[in-house]
């Protein structure tokens, strides 16, 4: 019924020769509080996880990349890893996250608005013969 008798009241203006208003628009969605996110990052040095190179990896110079997603925890700590990209050698990606397991690696936590917050952070080791 609402809707009617405001369409009625449409057609009655439009009829009268009176426009009737558009309705204001929404303003843009402006966020109440910006949030500053700063990621984690290494506080010991790079070299806290030394990675063994697997032999069959030597043995087949096996080269490349392995990244790993590590779970920082909201006071530093290395929760968990996962292989977010091979190296195309399972047993250099399994060296890596043996490698990290063992790590005694301090980390810096990501924040949010100055606030220490659990994240996931990549990290990359590569694989070089030299």
């Amino acid at each position: 019924m609402h809707t009617l008798s405001c369409l009625a009241c449409a057609a009655l203006a439009v009829a009268a020769g009176t426009a009737l208003a558009a309705p204001p628009s929404d303003p843009p969605y402006q966020p109440r509080f910006a949030r500053n996110e700063i990621p984690s990052a290494p506080i010991s040095a790079p070299s806290c996880m030394v990675m063994e190179y697997p032999k069959t990896s030597l043995r087949n110079e096996e080269t490349g990349i392995t990244i790993l997603a590590l779970t920082i925890s909201p006071a530093g700590r290395l929760l968990s890893t996962t292989v977010a990209q091979s190296s195309g050698f399972p047993a250099l990606d399994q060296a890596a996250m043996a490698g990290a397991a063992k790590a005694h690696c301090k980390f810096k936590p990501s924040t949010i608005d100055g606030k220490p917050v659990q994240s996931i952070t990549p990290m990359a080791f590569r694989w070089t013969l030299e």
